[in-house]
């Protein structure tokens, strides 16, 4: 499926219902020729959110299990007890999440739910991820050069402003801007027939 990360606001309470399959052990599987398979990580999460899990929330614990991504709210050194992110008239809650690939947690530097703003009454959420770059040798094509830089002399900035003003650039102009075009590519080759 490949690596996921999806943030925003969803809504949603989870509570601290787990987004994982508990006990997915395959060592007491019996017959299982999958070697593909890998069970999923029993990861603790806090949330100080006490609301019972809603159905939107239910459903958002059923999509994690079945895609293998987890909450990443509460799981993390700078949100140890899984932060309120947005206060409303009847309390708060978390909402707002982060939910990244399994195989991506250990990869998350940090993921801080931030101070609130005048803005919302959302709290801003943000993570980091090491990431490992390789060095790929590039093929030794060889390269145009670049244009030289056009230098504007006395002698181009008159001419310049001489054609500018003429009556066949303006009339140029106009029949380019009473047109109508379908796509970018169309314009480009207007211009250059001009």
């Amino acid at each position: 499926m490949g690596d996921i990360i999806i943030q925003g606001d969803f809504n949603a309470y989870t509570n601290t219902q787990l987004d994982f399959i508990e006990f997915d052990n395959v060592t007491e599987l019996v017959n299982l020729d999958d070697s593909e398979y890998h069970p999923d990580r029993v990861l603790s999460r806090n949330n100080l959110d006490h609301k019972h899990t809603n159905n939107s929330g239910k459903l958002l614990l059923n999509m994690c299990k079945e895609a293998k991504i987890r909450i990443l709210n509460g799981r993390t050194i700078d949100d140890l007890n899984g932060q309120p992110t947005c206060i409303t008239y009847n309390g708060s809650s978390v909402v707002d999440c982060t939910f990244i690939s399994e195989e991506l947690i250990d990869s998350i530097g940090y993921f801080v739910v931030h101070d609130f703003t005048s803005l919302s009454n959302h709290r801003p959420i943000s993570c980091a991820m090491f990431a490992n770059f390789l060095s790929v040798p590039c093929d030794s094509h060889q390269l145009d050069s670049l244009p030289g830089k056009f230098l504007w002399t006395d002698e181009a900035i008159a001419s310049y402003t001489e054609n500018i003003q003429s009556q066949m650039f303006k009339n140029k102009l106009a029949n380019f801007i009473a047109k109508s075009f379908n796509d970018s590519d169309s314009i480009t080759e207007s211009t250059r027939l001009c």
